[in-house]
């Protein structure tokens, strides 16, 4: 069972505080954290962690960064053969803002030449990707993702978009080509053309239901959105379902919805019915959640299924 990825691979210096900085001065965190981070990366350790086959595609720069950011990679088992070195190109690297309820503040620095360049599928990597059972994208290398999708479209191969909100809105532009949507509440806005205020997002499950309804009508396929703590949306029979998050104490939200992609693409594999895909992709990021580092406590399939017995789902 190998899955392809392609996206962001950064290293995240996470500093640990009681609330979220009000403005200049100094402050000291209580904690700290170094780890690798990126939405097609994470995903990526989480399917290995699962007992699965991970490649990824993606691009670091040819520093001390990117030599750390490869072999933690490598530590996992993910295979790096296709993760390309830019020469006197800075890695992307982010500082990770984490309050004591767990929300997060990112400010990250990814340079042009890594991502935002456009880029035609070398032969040798359509080739390399033609042996994998399936693909899954994030939103962060745009052109890169495009190339993988029309290949796993033209070979047969289904595919996982991770449609997270993106600076260029190629959302609008990779939904097309998946087999499997997955947004974010905010990345299923931007699909759509909505206006989003990212100060203040509350959907009522009505307007899911609607948001949803307009995706698939357009889309002409199943879509899926994840919302935080209150789990995941689906459409089935024009109805409403929500599959729910679990209770955890949480520590860390940083990289959970990754750790959902990277799930929901390992169990769609196994040929598993898709509420209980999404089951366990809510029941794999409230694990993540209970570590610090947005890779903290990967669950192996052994720590899923023990967890599951016992979690309570989160009730609104």
């Amino acid at each position: 069972m190998k899955i392809f990825c392609v996206g962001l691979t950064t290293k995240d210096s996470i500093f640990y505080l009681k609330k979220f900085p009000g403005g200049e001065g100094k402050y000291l965190a209580a904690d700290f954290v170094s780890c690798g981070g990126g939405p097609a990366a994470t995903a990526a350790t989480t399917i290995t962690r699962l007992g699965g086959s991970a490649s990824l595609w993606s691009r670091v720069g040819d520093d001390l960064i990117g030599k750390d950011i490869i072999q933690e990679l490598s530590r996992y088992n993910v295979n790096t053969s296709n993760v390309e070195i830019l020469r006197a190109t800075p890695s992307t690297n982010a500082t990770v803002i984490i309050d004591e309820s767990g929300e997060r503040m990112i400010v990250s620095y990814s340079d042009p030449r890594l991502y935002l360049s456009e880029i035609a599928i070398p032969e040798a990597t359509s080739r390399f990707i033609k042996k994998h059972d399936m693909v899954l994208v994030d939103t962060r290398w745009a052109s890169a993702a495009a190339a993988t999708l029309r290949c796993a479209k033209e070979a047969n191969i289904p595919s996982v978009l991770d449609g997270e909100v993106s600076s260029n809105q190629c959302v609008r532009d990779l939904a097309p080509l998946a087999t499997y949507p997955v947004f974010s509440a905010q990345g299923l806005l931007e699909f759509l053309n909505h206006p989003i205020n990212q100060n203040e997002l509350h959907l009522s499950d009505e307007q899911l239901k609607s948001l949803l309804h307009q995706a698939e009508t357009q889309l002409k396929r199943n879509c899926y959105v994840t919302y935080g703590s209150r789990g995941a949306f689906y459409l089935k029979n024009n109805h409403l379902k929500n599959v729910k998050s679990f209770r955890v104490d949480v520590v860390d939200t940083l990289g959970a919805g990754d750790v959902f992609h990277g799930t929901f693409a390992y169990y769609l594999l196994k040929k598993y019915p898709i509420e209980e895909v999404l089951r366990r992709s809510c029941a794999a990021a409230a694990i993540k959640c209970t570590a610090p580092g947005g890779r903290g406590c990967l669950p192996t399939i052994a720590m899923l299924n023990a967890f599951m017995k016992t979690a309570e789902v989160l009730e609104p």
